[in-house]
Formats: C-alpha cells, structure tokens, sequence
C-alpha cells in the first residue's frame, strides 16, 4: 500500500481468472538454445491454485460486464472475441489503469505520467492501447472460442436488490427491471423468493399514496421495503425506500 503494485504483478493476478484458478510466477522467456538447438537455460513453472475453478469463472462474468455495459464498454475487441477486465483511476485522474482478458492471453495497460499529472479526456487512453496491442495478438486466432464453463455451474435469474429468486414485483421496481442472470455454484444457488419488493402506489411526486385517488393521478411501483441501520451514510438506493416516501 505504500509503494503501489507493479504493473507485472498486477497484470499477473488476473490470469488465475482465465487459468481456471491458478497462477504461475512471472517470466520473460521460455528456454534458451545454443547455436544447435540445445535448451541450455529454461525458466521453471510455477503454478499455484489460488481459487477455485467455479469463482474464477464467475468473477470472469462478472468482469464481461464491465466490458459490455460497464466501463469498459468502449473497447472494439468485444465485437471480435469474449473479453473481460477492468479498468482503474486513481485520485484527480492521474494513473488509469485496464487488465483485461481473452480465453488467449491476459494484457495490463497503465497509463500515466512520470510526474503525476492528471489525465484529461472522456475515454480512458488505456482502452485504446490494450485494444491496438490484442488486435495484433489475435490476428491468427480462432476468435469464436469463449470462456469455458466449469462443471458445476448454474445460470440462474435473482433480484439485484435482495439477492434471492424474484418475485412479481421485481421487474416494477420504480427504477426498472431489476432481475438479473447470475452465475453461481450449487450451494450458492437462491432458494428464497425476494421478500423487501413491495407494490405501493404513488402520486405524480413519488410519494405514497392511496389507492382511491384517480388512477390518472397515480402508479403503481414497486418500493424496498425494509430499514438501513447502523450507517451514518447516505446510501445510493435510500430514495427507493418506502420509509422515504411517504
């Protein structure tokens, strides 16, 4: 935390993601020949499972997300082939930052300046880079293969909110569908229906009301309906929160 991480290091970390959970040591070369073709120098492998199959799996959906509607959703090598990453900005914009991954190779990009300075524009110049670097690198490849699914693990629909299976009141959420596709193991699988999405009625200033006013001067939505406690914080979703509107 004090020296930051390098960029090697970081890009590294990433591959237990594609590796099905493991991560080898860094290297800069495979083997050395002499002039007969006699290996005289080889750099040892070595490999250590750091997660499971299953979580790297899923933390590489999670991370195509971020490419497809996150973002990262500026890269143009989506349209060819699966990716996943993330990007990263540090404080008054002065380091960004994308590791991302193909089921081929992992790419770290850091771009910054000697001196920290901020760095201006709308699109992260990190993007742009791994984009021109794994163009190139794919240019012979079989672009159709993807992530491949460990056995084990189950697509499933779950309410963003509450995390369990939704009920009929989750996709009327005042701010829209909020039923998602997840990906999880066995034993993480909802089992529970959504219990905080509550359908309520609200008057043309989003408070509620009582189902006898003019159906023209009301909607229906559905609110959260449970309490925060313990938090000194203002929190992104309280203004959906039945206690907040009434």
């Amino acid at each position: 935390l004090t020296d930051g991480e390098s960029l090697l290091n970081l890009t590294n970390a990433y591959t237990a993601f594609v590796n099905g959970g493991s991560v080898s040591t860094p290297k800069t070369y495979y083997y050395v020949t002499d002039v007969f073709g006699n290996r005289v120098l080889e750099s040892e492998s070595n490999k250590e499972d750091v997660i499971t199959q299953e979580s790297a799996y899923i933390m590489t959906m999670m991370l195509k997300g971020v490419v497809q509607s996150g973002t990262a959703s500026r890269l143009r090598l989506k349209e060819k082939i699966a990716v996943a990453g993330k990007t990263g900005t540090t404080s008054n914009s002065e380091d960004k930052w994308f590791i991302g991954y193909t089921p081929y190779y992992v790419c770290g990009v850091w771009t910054g300046y000697d001196s920290p300075e901020p760095i201006y524009g709308s699109i992260n110049p990190s993007l742009l880079i791994f984009d021109a670097v794994m163009d190139k690198a794919h240019g012979d490849l079989d672009l159709s293969l993807d992530f491949q699914r460990p056995f084990g693990i189950f697509e499933c629909e779950y309410c963003f909110d509450s995390g369990k299976q939704p009920c009929s009141e989750c996709n009327n959420d005042i701010r829209g569908n909020r039923t998602f596709i997840g990906y999880f193991t066995y034993e993480d699988l909802p089992n529970e229906i959504c219990h905080i999405h509550k359908s309520r009625y609200i008057d043309s200033e989003g408070k509620i009301c009582k189902i006898q006013l003019p159906f023209w001067q009301r909607k229906r939505v559905a609110l959260l309906d449970y309490e925060r406690q313990g938090y000194d914080v203002t929190v992104e979703d309280d203004g959906y929160l039945i206690k907040n509107r009434i």
